[in-house]
């Protein structure tokens, strides 16, 4: 079916082993790409959609390196969902990326752990849902330059209220505004 539809510009795949399906299909229109409770051993094959603005990795299994992430020179918007990495590469040369949202993502528990994602230099939206990640984590985004908006949860009252007065920052647009103001799709 893939094969049949080489001008897709948005794909959802669920439950499936991706590595097996998508490395062997051209998709050079694609712009938005969620996966979704499958597995994913090797995302090097990511770099093969340059043209991709929207991913979602959402509980995808056996998934721990997002390096491959940080050469989507396109990407304006990354979800980050239930993953078992526990430091975020560097986001430095991801100059359109402006929305970041890391959620249930229990391995973040370093310090350091957000300094790759505050490379970002066109970063202007974040959500972070991480419980065991430490306010210490949120100090690089402090005095990052462009960033307007955040939200935090780190589980419990008193972090989350911590998190809030280190970034004195109003919450995020939802989703459907930040997805119309950037013509683009979010899929789950």
């Amino acid at each position: 079916m893939l094969h049949a539809n080489p001008g897709l510009r948005d794909l959802s795949l669920w439950r499936l082993p991706v590595y097996h399906v998508l490395p062997v299909i051209a998709l050079p229109h694609l712009q938005a790409l969620a996966l979704t409770l499958g597995s994913l051993t090797n995302p090097e094959w990511l770099t093969q959609i340059p043209t991709l603005r929207f991913l979602a990795l959402r509980q995808v299994r056996k998934l721990s390196d997002l390096t491959p992430v940080t050469r989507l020179r396109a990407l304006q918007w990354l979800w980050l969902e239930t993953l078992t990495v526990d430091r975020l590469p560097d986001f430095g040369s991801n100059t359109m990326l402006t929305r970041a949202e890391c959620l249930g993502m229990r391995h973040l528990r370093h310090p350091a752990a957000l300094e790759g994602l505050a490379a970002a230099p066109q970063l202007r939206e974040l959500l972070v849902a991480a419980p065991h990640l430490p306010v210490d984590a949120l100090v690089p985004f402090v005095d990052h330059p462009t960033l307007e908006r955040a939200e935090i949860v780190l589980g419990s009252q008193h972090r989350d209220r911590d998190a809030g007065n280190l970034l004195r920052l109003p919450p995020p647009r939802s989703d459907t505004q930040f997805a119309a103001t950037h013509e683009l799709t979010r899929i789950l």
